[in-house]
C-alpha cells in the first residue's frame, strides 16, 4: 500500500502540472536561465560546471544552477521547456512523497500502543496530508515557473533531512549515524539550492 501511494503521489502531480509544459519563460526564467551563459551547458566538463556554480547569476545557489545546466545539456544543448518543466514537475512530486513519509513517521510517533508501524487509518491519513500539499496551489508558483525550482529544491532537501533526522532519533547503532550525516547533507544541499532551506 506504501509503494501504491508513492505513485498515487506522483500521478497526481503529473496530472494536475502536466498542462503546463508548453508555457513560455516567465518574469526571472530569462534573466536567471535563458540569458545566463553559464547555464549553457552543451559538454560536460569540468571547466564548464565549476563556471556554473561559481560564475552564474544567484551563485550562492549552486545546486540550483547546475540543475539548470544539467536540463541544458539534457536537453542537446538547446532550452526545452518542457524538459526543464518536468524536472519541476518531478521535484514537486518527490516533496510530496517526502511530506507522505514525514506524516507516516509522525503519525507513528502518536501511537499510544508502543508499536512503530502504521496501520491503514495512518496510511490513508498521511496519503491525504500529501495529496493536499501536493495540490495547493500556493505551489504552483514554484512548479510552473522554472526558476522557483530553487524553491522546489530547497524544500525537497529540507523535507529530507527531517525525515532523516526523525529516522535517525529512531534508530540504534550505526545506522544512526549514517541518518544523522544524511541529515546534515541535505540540510547543506538545500542551502545550496536556496538560502531558504
Amino acid at each position: 500500500m506504501r509503494l501504491a501511494a508513492v505513485v498515487l503521489i506522483a500521478v497526481l502531480t503529473f496530472a494536475v502540472y502536466w498542462h503546463t509544459l508548453d508555457a513560455p519563460f516567465i518574469f526571472d526564467d530569462e534573466g536567471n536561465i535563458r540569458d545566463n551563459p553559464h547555464v549553457r551547458v552543451e559538454h560536460l566538463t569540468w571547466s564548464k560546471l565549476k563556471a556554473t556554480v561559481t560564475k552564474s547569476v544567484n551563485s550562492q545557489r549552486p545546486l540550483s544552477n547546475l540543475s539548470f545546466a544539467l536540463n541544458y545539456w539534457a536537453s542537446g544543448g538547446e532550452y526545452n521547456l518542457r524538459h526543464y518543466r518536468m524536472v519541476n514537475i518531478a521535484i514537486h512530486a518527490v516533496c510530496g512523497v517526502m511530506v507522505y513519509v514525514f506524516a507516516m513517521l509522525t503519525l507513528a510517533l502518536c501511537r499510544t500502543d508502543g508499536k512503530r508501524r502504521v496501520g491503514r487509518r495512518q496510511v490513508v491519513a498521511a496519503l491525504i496530508i500529501a495529496g493536499l500539499w501536493v495540490l495547493h496551489p500556493l505551489h504552483s508558483q514554484s512548479v510552473i515557473y522554472i526558476v522557483q525550482r530553487m524553491n522546489s529544491m530547497a524544500a525537497m532537501f529540507a523535507m529530507v533531512s527531517i525525515n532523516c533526522y526523525i529516522i535517525g532519533r529512531r534508530t540504534h547503532g550505526t545506522p544512526r549515524t549514517w541518518w544523522f550525516a544524511g541529515a546534515v547533507l541535505a540540510f547543506f544541499c538545500g542551502l545550496a539550492s536556496k538560502e531558504i532551506a
